[in-house]
């Protein structure tokens, strides 16, 4: 699985019968373009967040709790997502693109995240949205709280501690698929994340 956006069209092209024969340079560009037609959606459209998403990080830089983002978008993206959901300035660090050489599944970027954080793994408790994702946090030694995307409901999680379709809501709990409290209801909070943890460290 390619993770990041020149990454997958690039393998897209290579499997896709007939598709032009694109250099690195022409496919960053057709990715320049993507972007620009993202950003443009965003901006135009807005977005809106998957249940529970909010409300969790709002309770947790309330508990002054360090937030980071890790993804592979570039930052471009990321900054729009962010501004477009009002999260601009939530996070205490945010870690975009190609600010490491070797993307998800590669635990680099969260070894980046907990050396700038300052976090031991057993301080901290990544949430994630695709196997890619899951790898990499727990190459860097992580406990992983997975609520697959829309595009990551068949990929395999076995490895997370903890598996939810979404972060649920007072009125909405998520169902627990897999970790503390599994075939029960859950509205994840600071205090299910610390049952995660605890979880994870026995």
């Amino acid at each position: 699985m390619d993770q990041g956006g020149k990454e997958r069209l690039k393998r897209a092209l290579e499997e896709t019968p007939g598709a032009p024969n694109l250099t690195w340079e022409e496919i960053a560009e057709v990715h320049r373009y993507k972007t620009d037609l993202y950003l443009k959606l965003l901006r135009e459209e807005g977005v809106t967040l998957r249940p529970g998403v909010r409300r969790l990080l709002g309770e947790a830089r309330e508990a002054g709790v360090a937030l980071g983002l890790c993804t592979t978008t570039s930052p471009e993206n990321a900054e729009a997502f962010l501004e477009g959901t009002g999260l601009l300035g939530w996070f205490d660090l945010v870690l975009a693109g190609d600010v490491v050489p070797r993307k998800k599944p590669d635990p680099s970027i969260y070894l980046l995240a907990q050396e700038r954080l300052g976090l031991a793994p057993e301080e901290a408790l990544v949430v994630e949205d695709s196997r890619n994702g899951l790898l990499s946090a727990k190459g860097a030694g992580f406990p992983v709280l997975i609520t697959p995307s829309l595009y990551t409901l068949d990929q395999d999680y076995r490895e997370a501690e903890a598996l939810l379709p979404h972060l649920g809501e007072p009125g909405d709990p998520a169902p627990v698929l897999q970790g503390p409290r599994a075939r029960e209801r859950v509205v994840v909070d600071l205090g299910y994340l610390e049952e995660v943890r605890r979880w994870w460290s026995t």
